[in-house]
């Protein structure tokens, strides 16, 4: 099969095999890397396989150094969550023996159906992935961060947004525009929060988007868990509604996958309004400061990340008017 991409974090595919075969020691069949998939902005997406098995291979999108495995703590929820068939079985973490002793993890692979949007979804794939937010709702994943109020997400989004700012402030007058518009809109998100008093202290998802989401034989598998964290679930339902570029009356499948009327779903909107929007920032500040790995594949431009975010603010500040 074709590779897309020659080299990733300096190595070759062919190197990168080398080098998991040498973390990997226990390997019964060779490892191979078959092709840099398209995704997120946190992760290059390498799929692969060992023998017949299907592999996913996951190393950062962002350039060293990496003083912390930020797959540790993915690794163990992840087996926590397979073990109750919800997403795909980590089959190992480590860091490569390379200069910068890059970091990774490795995944089954699940070749199953993705959907665009929401109103793609067909019934069985509404009812399966009732199912699975029903039984992550009522888990405990270890390690995952806990807010036990709606006021106690926002600061935490606000604190990640403003960790990432003082870092690595961006030039840009277009991107500080924007970031400063984000801030100053801080203190009525906190107070449209602050009103929230229906808050459920249960397991979510945390970044619920289509692409996070693979049906296969009849089930649902939620992918990329970084954001898991114990909260709300409604949450993502309402990021399911307001993450898209362009998104459209979809209350009533939302209130299907809840069980319950979309009223207790929309006070969460502007809270997941301004995830996307903070999330967003976050990679396109990285991105303007060059810490993004060249060969990131998430194939989004810093012009059309602005435009989403500034779209996004517009809608944010709508929200919060209502």
């Amino acid at each position: 099969m074709e590779r897309a991409i020659a080299v990733v974090h300096g190595h070759t595919l062919d190197k990168l095999e080398e080098l998991l075969d040498w973390a990997w020691s226990d390997l019964v069949s060779p490892l191979r890397l078959e092709a840099v998939l398209p995704g997120g902005m946190s992760n290059i997406n390498i799929r692969g396989r060992v023998g017949d098995s299907a592999i996913l291979l996951k190393v950062p999108s962002l350039l060293p150094p990496f003083e912390e495995n930020p797959y540790d703590r993915l690794f163990d929820v992840s087996t926590y969550l397979a073990d109750a068939g919800l997403v795909p079985a980590a089959l190992r973490v480590g860091r490569l023996e390379d200069n910068e002793m890059t970091p990774f993890i490795i995944y089954e692979f699940i070749d199953g159906e993705r959907h665009p949007s929401l109103q793609d979804f067909s019934l069985g794939d509404l009812v399966a992935l009732k199912t699975v937010r029903h039984t992550l709702s009522e888990l405990s994943p270890p390690g995952v961060p806990t807010f036990r109020t709606a006021l106690d997400y926002v600061e935490s989004l606000f604190s990640r947004v403003s960790v990432v700012i003082d870092r690595h402030s961006p030039v840009e007058s277009e991107v500080r525009d924007a970031v400063a518009e984000f801030l100053r809109l801080g203190d009525r998100l906190r107070e449209h929060a602050e009103g929230i008093e229906d808050w459920s202290v249960k397991a979510m998802h945390g970044d619920l988007h289509e692409g996070n989401l693979i049906f296969s034989h009849g089930r649902a598998y939620l992918l990329d868990l970084e954001e898991c964290a114990i909260g709300d679930p409604r949450i993502d339902l309402a990021y399911l509604r307001v993450q898209p570029t362009e998104y459209h009356n979809e209350s009533l499948l939302l209130s299907l996958l809840d069980g319950a009327t979309y009223d207790s779903i929309r006070p969460l909107e502007p809270l997941a309004l301004g995830f996307a929007i903070g999330w967003t920032l976050e990679r396109l500040v990285l991105l303007v400061s060059d810490r993004v790995e060249r060969n990131a594949t998430s194939g989004y431009t810093k012009d059309q990340m602005l435009s989403y975010v500034n779209t996004k603010l517009r809608e944010f500040q709508k929200g919060l008017s209502t």
